[in-house]
């Protein structure tokens, strides 16, 4: 991933970041993002956005050919941080939500098919004190993802750097979407 941010665009407090990102899934295929964001923030907790994101999948068929995507989406996001430190918080709240839409369609020549996917993602993370040097960190992470021809990495991975038992990132991965 690379991102350039830039603060306070004309004295006013927005600010833009433009950035690349490029994914490798061994055998699940590449996904390569290229985005452009705008986020408002009226205060130290309050943040209001929104980014443009143009999307290449390449998912592996069989041995012999490879399917490839390309898509283009439009999100909107708000979070709200009440938490003390940024960096390793002892105690407050924080809630963010993002909605985004995408259009995807067949990279080949002969296709001209194409379908709408719909995501909304929802973060909470609250920590309170519990007993002088001990306290409780809870986490609640909803992704929503609705659409057609959802390719395996559209699915949501369970486990990984979050996660309370250590599991190896991508290690166990949802069978489906219902």
């Amino acid at each position: 991933s690379m991102d350039y941010l830039e603060p306070w665009l004309m004295g006013h407090p927005i600010s833009a970041n433009i950035g690349v990102n490029l994914w490798s899934g061994d055998s699940i295929g590449v996904r390569f993002d290229r985005y452009l964001g705008l986020n408002w923030q009226p205060n130290f907790n309050i943040s209001l956005g929104s980014s443009l994101k143009l999307e290449n999948l390449r998912l592996p068929e069989n041995y012999f050919t490879a399917r490839s995507y390309k898509s283009i989406w439009i999100a909107v996001k708000g979070s709200v941080d009440y938490l003390d430190r940024t960096w390793n918080p002892s105690k407050g709240i924080y809630f963010s939500t993002m909605s985004s839409t995408g259009i995807r369609r067949h990279t080949s020549s002969n296709s001209k098919e194409s379908w709408t996917l719909h995501r909304d993602q929802i973060d909470l993370h609250y920590i309170t004190d519990l007993y002088k040097k001990m306290l409780i960190s809870h986490f609640n992470k909803i992704d929503d993802l609705r659409g057609e021809n959802l390719s395996y990495i559209d699915l949501i991975p369970i486990g990984g750097i979050n996660s309370l038992r250590g599991y190896i990132e991508g290690r166990n991965s949802v069978k489906g979407v219902y």
